[in-house]
């Protein structure tokens, strides 16, 4: 069994056209996959203006240590300082991820800038062109391609001819080529491009080790932006007629704060686009991923996307190429909702997770985290208490508010403390119904609860407010469905997330961080899942569990 430490990483991270004949049968198109070199000359000098440390700098220590020393004599070059005023540090989250993909949608097009002249070029473009040869940039490249290789090898494997070959055959056509160009360095922002007859994925690599996680992402992002560049023509094709169904993207931005600010939900083709492509790309690996697809399918409902299961039973169902199915697609969203009740559509596929609450507490401003004070030992209050500050720090410095132009007031009150007004707010409470008065409260209503078997405290489920549940457990990299009801084996530490709508404010959230004693509430809270996409987690010893319940509920 793999430690807490790395199950949990593993969860986390699960927590980033023209027509042309069909290919033939025989032939196997292949993926080529590469770090390329432009990419890795921007993310190479984005290093050096911000010496190494920044959210999107996602190389390892050592390669970033190396660029420091290799480059330094280049630090006060001027498009290094064109870097840092293109992207000065003030620049709100989303604006500096949506100008790095802009940068790296131009760059990956050109030739290698050391081989450029830079005669019609100008601004930051000139200076890299500059870079690139006075630094000799390219023998740089040279040394590390050992390290570029390792990156790639997964995607490299991970994205199998076949995988190609269903796609081609679900909208009965084909590129001549399928090319996947990444940094090694810098997080870009996964998108697709056609050029050349070619279809492109951009994006960077991922520095994890090799698993059947690590292989599902591989798969699963690759044939995502692979499938954006048959679905997106067609799409733009029929986004007359989508308007028609345009109560979807309204009823998606009423209910997500973050909607204001993410790409795929600027306009109302493009949201249907993400919806129907997470669905192909999910269809064309699910025999070999089962477990990490419902989970994924149900990630997406999760973050604002439910049109993907029933887009995806559709696929399963259906003997007909997509191009068709999509000019038929108003009429199926038709079918699926109505304006009248989209909103009821949307809850009865969306779980209730910690992002949500999160983004719910954004909407209203504010979050209350609560410290319990029942337990006898004062020394355990206080520790609880130091707890929720260390919560309210990390929740303040999160990059989770990057999606926002703002962050919401984070205040840390005890259960004593608490006004009526308070309990009708977004909580987020530090210990179990032993220690915490408010979560005694509500532990009724709680799917999991710690309880005493005369020997030693347990956890119990408790599904009787929750409309659906679905419980994975992870394990040696890998991840398998499990029964709702399953039992959870004893071992320490033992530790719970969960989240259930507020009962004195159900449109709003409390979030419950819970430990068998102070330390694995610490713990947990440390793990900053009051920020990802799930509803609960279960860590006990090796044991972990986790997943999504929808918790269904319409104001009035």
């Amino acid at each position: 069994m793999v430690s807490v430490k790395k199950a949990s990483l593993i969860l986390c991270f699960l927590l980033l056209v023209s027509q042309t004949p069909l290919i033939k049968a025989e032939e196997q198109p292949q993926v080529v996959v590469e770090i390329n070199p432009n990419l890795e000359l921007f993310a190479v000098v984005y290093i050096l203006a911000f010496n190494g440390s920044d959210d999107f700098i996602i190389a390892p220590k050592n390669y970033i240590k190396d660029v420091l020393t290799y480059f330094a004599p280049y630090k006060e070059h001027p498009a290094v300082y064109l870097m840092r005023e293109t992207f000065p540090r003030d620049l709100p989250w989303h604006l500096r991820d949506t100008s790095i993909r802009r940068w790296s949608d131009q760059l990956f097009r050109m030739r290698y800038l050391g081989n450029e002249s830079d005669e019609l070029l100008s601004g930051l473009l000139k200076e890299l062109v500059h870079f690139a040869k006075e630094s000799d940039f390219i023998h740089f490249y040279k040394l590390h391609e050992g390290d570029y290789e390792q990156a790639i090898n997964q995607s490299k494997k991970a994205l199998k001819p076949e995988y190609i070959l269903k796609l081609d055959s679900l909208f009965n056509k084909s590129y001549q080529e399928y090319k996947v160009e990444l940094s090694y360095s810098l997080a870009i922002r996964e998108h697709a491009a056609i050029l050349d007859n070619t279809a492109y994925y951009i994006g960077h690599a991922v520095h994890i080790s090799s698993t059947p996680q690590a292989n599902f992402y591989y798969a699963w992002i690759g044939i995502h932006e692979f499938t954006h560049t048959f679905v997106d023509p067609i799409i733009y094709k029929h986004a007359q007629e989508l308007l028609s169904v345009d109560y979807y993207l309204k009823a998606a931005k009423n209910e997500w704060a973050y909607a204001t600010y993410d790409g795929h939900f600027y306009t109302n083709y493009g949201y249907i686009e993400e919806n129907l492509v997470e669905a192909v790309a999910n269809y064309i690996i699910l025999s070999d991923y089962p477990a990490f697809s419902k989970w994924r399918i149900l990630q997406d409902a999760a973050v604002g996307y439910p049109l993907v299961g029933d887009f995806l039973v559709d696929i399963e169902k259906m003997n007909k190429t997509l191009d068709i199915y999509i000019s038929q697609l108003p009429e199926r969203m038709r079918k699926l909702a109505t304006p009248n009740n989209v909103t009821k559509y949307f809850w009865e596929r969306t779980p209730i997770t910690g992002f949500l609450a999160l983004d719910r507490s954004y909407k209203m401003g504010e979050i209350i985290i609560v410290y319990g004070t029942q337990n006898p030992d004062r020394i355990g209050v206080e520790y609880d208490k130091q707890t929720a500050f260390q919560l309210k720090k990390m929740l303040e410095n999160s990059v989770a508010w990057g999606k926002y132009s703002i962050k919401p007031i984070i205040t840390v009150k005890s259960d004593k403390e608490l006004t009526k007004d308070d309990l009708k707010q977004n909580l987020i409470l530090i210990g179990g119904p032993v220690a915490n008065e408010i979560a005694k409260r509500i532990s009724p209503a709680l799917p999991l609860n710690f309880a005493f078997n005369e020997k030693r405290w347990e956890i119990k489920k408790n599904l009787s407010n929750i409309q659906e549940f679905y419980a994975f457990q992870f394990f040696n990299g890998s991840i398998a469905q499990i029964s709702a009801n399953s039992i959870v084996p004893y071992a320490y530490p033992l530790q719970i997330f969960e989240v259930i709508r507020n009962p004195w404010n159900r449109n709003n959230f409390i979030m419950v961080l819970a430990g068998i004693d102070r330390y694995c509430t610490r713990r947990i809270a440390r793990e900053m899942l009051v920020e990802k996409p799930i509803s609960y987690l279960i860590e006990s010893g090796d044991y972990v569990e986790s997943g999504f319940y929808i918790q269904f509920y319409l104001e009035g």
